[in-house]
């Protein structure tokens, strides 16, 4: 699905919503995610409700092999986001099998 997509059906699903509000309204709810995974330097928690929730963790540098050469090398450290839905969301998507 792309920012097109989203935004025609943001359009035909709320009246008086242009495709073009919808385009923006969806790029809005994007930066507010990245707003919010940044805030927190050790862990920030995401929920968006009857969806489910970003977890943003902090990995703290470690050693590892170059898979190509088997070098040593450091890992940086990095944030890493994972998304966990709601049960609902899971009772949903399994709720046509």
């Amino acid at each position: 699905m792309n920012i097109d997509q989203i935004a025609t059906h943001l359009k035909d699903s709320v009246p008086g919503l242009s495709k073009k509000q919808g385009e923006e309204a969806y790029k809005a709810l994007v930066e507010l995610i990245k707003a919010e995974a940044i805030k927190d330097k050790e862990k920030a928690v995401i929920q968006l409700p009857k969806l489910g929730k970003w977890t943003v963790k902090f990995k703290d540098s470690y050693q590892g092999k170059n898979p190509r050469t088997g070098e040593a090398m450091t890992i940086k450290p990095m944030r890493k986001m994972t998304f966990s839905p709601y049960d609902s969301f899971k009772e949903h998507l399994n709720s046509i099998l």
